[in-house]
This record gives structure tokens, C-alpha cells and sequence, in this order.
């Protein structure tokens, strides 16, 4: 019998890696554009479930499809289908389907080949290289390439493609940035990954997104919660990043970031003039179709209608309540619950802090809490990001399942 220490890599896996490279360092489209012509990601994404049949016996993630995160993406992804029926547009709808069903197919079979601590560790250090390279690249534009920033001060990674928006940049940064901290914690080579952290800490701020720094800061405050209250040598870190933070943080970011909070109505037009207009209007035009919502794509046209101006709603767990229902909402926000079970399990059988899936429990837990905070500015509801997340949850509560219950130190 094979078993899944028998050989890491595998044909599959090597497909999984090229399409999380291609999807997560878009760079590469610059520099060889010949990958893009030629659509290697789409044929990777296509080529994965063919090669995982072909290899299936080699995994020993059984349970897999059992799990309840699993569930949750299927019932999403129906009553996504069923919106159809009600879409604004359906053309809109019919198109985020499909890319909603393409990132499906990849996490369908991403949950099963990932069915070892090593593989996994695989995957999140080539999360942590394509963050860590898009942020050299956003902090080398912000100091040499000022004609690619936006508005003439914010860093972008590249012009266009997904994370050229300065914003949705920012919450690359934010997912990639606590496993990070979780090879920092755990590498014997801590000092590479301590660089990276820096240069994602800096990029984050580079790019000026308001998001960015609330996620930023979730990443700070779960790190604290989970690890630096007892440790004095992670409490340096954080201490570390917020003089970073200080330091690089212009005049124009901090002026940025008060209007966070500053949403005082005028009384003369009864609005804020912030994106927190946008949120009222379209989720008091949303609730008005509650079962299936507005069909996918379609939240700017509750705001166009309302508001007279055609635009995101800036606000992912909105866009998902009025663009996909009530319901859907419901097992949307349970991905985002889901990270507190395998804490729950895994500590449960380990009462040893220092164990290595009780840190990555921790890690992905923060990881979905910097996500959240991030799309609160963000209408992302349909990121790869997510689906990224939400298979490494499920994969470390497969290995949660399997783990002895006896005390596994580092």
C-alpha cells in the first residue's frame, strides 16, 4: 500500500503548484507572456482532476468529501445556480458560475491530494513566496515606478489582472502573511521568513488600502491573542512591525485611514459621502429579495438604481446576502466559523501549545480573521482566495482526524 509520506510530490500535486503560482504570482504574465497566451492555468485547472483519477489511490484524505466545509461550498454554489432564476442579469451570473465552478473543481481535488503535514507545508510556503514576490515588486513600484501607482501614491503589484486593484493586492497580503508567521515560528531558517514578513508588513502599507490595514491589524491582534501574551520574543515582533508601520506610513496614509471612521451624515443630503451609503442602500434594496437575492454580479445594480450611481457595494458579506439570499449567506459566514472547530479538536487531544498543528490551527484561524477584516472594504465574495482558505482549513482538520491523541512536540 502507498502511503502519503511514500512521495511528496506528485504529478497532481506539481499541477496544483502551477496553478497556485499562476493564480497567486501573476507577475509572471509580464515577464513571460507566452504563459498567458498559451492559458496554462486554465490548462492546469483542467488537467488536475484528470491526473488526480489517474493517481487517486495514492491519498489517504477518505473522509474528505465528508467534511462539513465541503457541504457548505455545495449548498452555496446550488442556490448561486438557482439565483439564475432571478438574476438582474443572467449573463453576469452565468459567467461568475463558472468561474465559481473552475475554483471548485481545483478545491475538490486540493483537499484530497494535500493528506500530509509536509505536503501541506508545500502549499502554504508557495503562498508565502508568491506574497512575498508580488510585495517586492508593489514596494519596488512605490520607490521607482511612481507612473504605475494609482492616483499617484498607491503601490500596485502590476497594472491589470487580478490583484492589480490596490485593494484586492492588500488582501493577498493579508491571507499570505500569517502562515509567514507560522514558518517563522516553526523554521529552523526564521530569519527568510522574517524577511518576508517585514516586506509584506511594508507593501500592505504601500498600498494604502483601508482594508488592508484593518486586516493588518486582525493579523497583529490574533498573533497577540494566540502567541505573543506568552511569549516575550513574538510581543518584540509585534513591537517590531508597528514601529515598521510608523516609520513607513506616510502623512497621505494616516489622513487615509482616519476616514475609516469618519462617517458623519450631512443633514442638508442625510449621507456620509463614504462607502457606508453604498452598504445602507443596497442592503435596504437587497433584503427586498431575500430568498435567492439578485443573482451573482449583480449588487451595483441595486446601487445604480437607488443611488443613481453604478458601483461595487465595496463589502463582500453584503454583496453576498443581496446577490445569493439569506441562506446562502448563512453557509457563506460558516466557512468563515469553521476555523474554530479544528482549534477546538486539535487542542482537544494535544494539550501541548508548542505542537505544531495546534500553531497552524491557530495561524489559519488568523488567516480567516485578516481575511474578514480585509473584504469588509472589499467586494470579494467570489475570490480563488477563499476557496484557497477554506481547502486548507478542511485539510488540516483531515489531518486534526488522523492525529494520535498523545503529546507530538516540534
Amino acid at each position: 500500500m502507498i502511503t502519503a509520506n511514500s512521495q511528496q510530490i506528485t504529478t497532481p500535486i506539481i499541477t496544483l503548484l502551477i496553478y497556485i503560482v499562476l493564480t497567486y504570482l501573476p507577475l509572471i504574465y509580464i515577464y513571460l507572456p507566452i504563459i498567458g497566451k498559451l492559458r496554462i492555468v486554465l490548462l492546469s485547472g483542467i488537467f488536475l482532476p484528470v491526473s488526480y483519477i489517474a493517481t487517486q489511490n495514492k491519498y489517504t484524505n477518505y473522509t474528505a468529501y465528508k467534511n462539513p466545509i465541503f457541504f457548505y461550498w455545495i449548498i452555496f454554489l446550488i442556490l448561486m445556480v438557482f439565483g439564475l432564476l432571478v438574476s438582474f442579469d443572467r449573463g453576469v451570473t452565468l459567467q461568475i458560475i463558472e468561474v465559481n465552478i473552475k475554483y471548485f473543481l481545483v478545491f475538490i481535488v486540493m483537499v484530497k491530494i494535500i493528506d500530509s503535514q509536509k505536503r501541506l507545508d508545500i502549499i502554504l510556503k508557495t503562498l508565502v513566496v508568491c506574497g512575498t514576490i508580488m510585495a517586492i515588486n508593489t514596494i519596488y513600484n512605490y520607490f521607482f515606478s511612481r507612473e504605475t501607482l494609482l492616483g499617484g501614491y498607491r503601490a500596485l503589484a502590476l497594472d491589470r489582472g487580478l490583484f492589480s486593484d490596490p485593494n484586492d493586492l492588500a488582501l493577498l497580503f493579508n491571507t499570505t502573511l500569517p502562515f509567514a508567521l507560522y514558518f517563522f515560528m516553526i523554521s529552523e531558517k526564521n530569519k527568510l521568513f522574517l524577511i518576508a514578513i517585514i516586506t509584506i508588513v511594508i507593501a500592505i502599507i504601500f498600498t494604502f488600502s483601508r482594508g488592508g490595514f484593518l486586516g493588518l491589524c486582525m493579523s497583529g491582534v490574533g498573533f497577540f491573542l494566540f502567541f505573543a501574551r506568552k511569549q516575550k520574543k513574538y510581543l518584540f515582533l509585534i513591537l517590531a512591525i508597528i514601529v515598521i508601520f510608523l516609520q513607513f506610513a506616510s502623512e497621505e496614509y494616516l489622513n487615509r485611514l482616519s476616514t475609516i471612521t469618519d462617517w458623519e451624515v450631512d443633514p442638508t443630503t442625510g449621507m456620509t459621502e463614504t462607502r457606508l451609503d453604498a452598504w445602507q442602500t443596497v442592503l435596504a434594496e437587497g433584503i427586498k429579495y431575500p430568498i435567492l437575492g439578485v443573482g451573482a454580479g449583480n449588487s451595483y445594480y441595486l446601487a445604480g438604481g437607488a443611488m443613481r450611481d453604478w458601483h461595487q457595494v465595496h463589502n463582500t458579506f453584503i454583496q453576498v446576502i443581496v446577490e445569493t439570499g439569506v441562506i446562502a449567506f448563512i453557509f457563506y459566514i460558516l466557512l468563515f466559523v469553521s476555523p474554530l472547530k479544528i482549534s477546538k479538536q486539535i487542542i482537544r487531544k494535544i494539550n501541548n501549545t508548542q505542537n505544531r498543528s495546534v500553531i497552524l490551527s491557530k495561524i489559519i484561524i488568523i488567516s480567516f480573521m485578516s481575511y474578514a477584516a480585509t473584504v469588509f472594504f472589499l467586494p470579494q465574495a467570489y475570490s480563488p482566495l477563499i476557496y484557497t482558505l477554506t481547502a486548507i482549513n478542511l485539510i488540516q482538520m483531515e489531518l486534526a482526524a488522523k492525529m494520535p491523541s498523545n503529546k507530538e512536540h516540534l
